[in-house]
C-alpha cells in the first residue's frame, strides 16, 4: 500500500518514468540477458542505413543518429522519431526492448525514410541531460531541417512520431514548422503536466492495490503541491513550500516512524532537489492543449487501454477536443485494448511487467501507423 510519506517520491518518479525513463531500466542483469526480444530486427537489413550527425544551431550542439531509407527509388516520405522522457538512445532502449529500432525497421521496409537520434547527453549526442521539453523540441526541429537537406527525402512529406513526452514535443514542432506534413502521437498527454502526473499517481496506486480512500489521500496530498508548482515561477518560494509540506507531514508521524530512511535529511533534500529540476517544473506547467489547439496538419493519436502513465480516458478526449477547437478535420484518435504505455499486450500495465513481456510493440500498432500515414499522404 502507498503511504502518504512516500508520495513525493512517487510524484518525482512519476515524471522520471513518464516514458519509462530515468529509472535504471537498462541495468544489465542475468535475467535481462536471457530474455527474448523476437521482434528486434537482425542485420543485414533490406534497406540502406547511415550513421549521421546533425546540428542544433540554437543549442549549439551536435546530435548523433541513424538514417534509414529503401534500397531502390528516391524522394521517400520521411519520419522523425521523437523520444519520451529519460535517458533514451536512438533505439529507445529499455529493459532489452528497442521500440524505436522496430518502428524504424518496419516503416523503412514499407517505403519510408526514417531518422532516429540519441537524446542529449546520450550515445553520440552532445548536450546536457535533463533538458526541458521545450529545449528538446529544438532538437526535433533540427532533425527536420537536416532531413530537408537529404536528396532521398520528399521535402513535402516529412512527419514526426512522438512517444509520451515526444507526443508533447511533436505538436510544439507542428506549430513552429509550417511545412511539417503530419504528426503521430503515441501515448501523448492531452492535459497540463500536473494533471497527467496526478493521473499517474492514481493509476499506480490503484494498480498496486491501494484502497479508494487511500487513493483520495494521495491525490489530496499531492494536488495542492502540483497546483502550487504550476502557478508559481518563484523558485525560492516553491522550494520553501515543498520543504514546509514535507516537514509538516513528518512532524505528524510517531517517533518510531520518524526514524524511517525516507524521513532523513538526505532523503528529503534529494526529493526536493528532484522536484525542483527545471525539466520537472517545466513539465508540471506545460499544457499540451495550447499547442494542439493550433495544429492544422493531420494527426493520429494512439494510447493503450492499460497505459498507467497517460490515462487514455482522460487524455485522448482532450486531444480530440483541442484538435476540433483548432478546426482540424484530419485527425484520428484511438484507444487500443490491452496495450500498455509501450504498446505491448499487458495484464496490469506496470513497469515490472515490461521485462517479462517478449513483445516489444504490438504489430497492430505498427500497421495502424503505416496505413494511416500512407492514406493521408496519398
Amino acid at each position: 500500500m502507498f503511504k502518504k510519506y512516500i508520495l513525493l517520491t512517487v510524484l518525482l518518479s512519476g515524471y522520471c518514468v513518464f516514458c519509462y525513463g530515468q529509472i535504471d531500466a537498462n541495468k544489465k542483469d542475468k535475467q535481462q540477458v536471457e530474455l527474448k526480444r523476437p521482434q528486434t530486427p537482425v542485420k543485414p537489413y533490406p534497406y540502406k542505413e547511415e550513421e549521421i550527425t546533425f546540428e542544433n544551431k540554437q543549442a549549439n550542439i551536435t546530435l548523433g543518429g541513424t538514417f534509414t531509407y529503401p534500397e531502390a527509388g528516391n524522394s521517400f516520405p520521411a519520419i522523425i522519431l521523437v523520444h519520451g522522457s529519460g535517458s533514451i538512445d536512438r533505439n529507445g532502449t529499455m529493459l532489452g526492448h528497442k521500440p524505436f529500432l522496430i518502428i524504424s525497421d518496419y516503416l523503412t521496409r514499407n517505403g519510408f525514410a526514417v531518422l532516429r537520434y540519441d537524446k542529449r547527453g546520450i550515445g553520440k549526442s552532445q548536450g546536457a541531460r535533463g533538458a526541458t521539453t521545450g529545449e528538446l523540441s529544438t532538437d526535433a526541429i533540427a532533425a527536420f531541417e537536416y532531413l530537408k537537406t537529404r536528396k532521398e527525402v520528399n521535402k513535402n512529406k516529412i512527419g514526426m512520431i512522438g512517444h509520451s513526452e515526444g507526443g508533447a514535443i511533436a505538436p510544439m514542432c507542428a506549430v513552429k514548422l509550417k511545412d511539417l506534413a503530419f504528426i503521430v502521437l503515441l501515448a501523448a498527454p492531452g492535459k497540463q503536466g500536473k494533471d497527467v502526473l496526478l493521473g499517474q499517481l492514481e493509476a499506480f496506486a490503484r494498480a498496486n492495490g491501494e484502497t479508494e480512500e487511500g487513493i483520495q489521500k494521495i491525490l489530496n496530498f499531492n494536488k495542492p503541491l502540483l497546483d502550487m508548482m504550476a502557478n508559481t515561477d518563484d523558485s525560492i518560494q516553491t522550494c520553501l513550500k515543498l520543504y514546509e509540506t514535507i516537514e509538516k507531514d513528518i512532524a505528524s508521524k510517531s517517533e518510531e516512524e520518524k526514524k524511517r530512511p525516507e524521513f532523513q535529511k538526505d532523503a528529503v533534500d534529494a526529493n526536493v532537489n528532484g522536484l525542483m529540476r527545471p525539466a520537472y517544473r517545466y513539465w508540471v506547467k506545460l499544457d499540451s492543449r495550447k499547442n494542439l489547439e493550433k495544429v492544422q496538419i493531420p494527426v493520429l493519436a494512439l494510447t493503450g487501454e492499460k497505459d498507467l502513465w497517460v490515462n487514455p480516458k482522460i487524455n485522448l478526449p482532450e486531444i480530440e477536443k483541442s484538435l476540433r477547437k483548432a478546426g482540424n478535420k484530419k485527425y484520428k484518435t484511438m484507444e487500443l485494448p490491452g496495450l500498455n504505455h509501450l504498446f505491448q499486450h499487458a495484464n496490469k500495465g506496470t513497469l515490472e511487467e515490461v521485462k517479462e513481456i517478449e513483445e516489444t510493440m504490438s504489430p497492430q500498432v505498427l500497421t495502424i501507423i503505416k496505413d494511416w500515414i500512407q492514406e493521408i499522404l496519398s
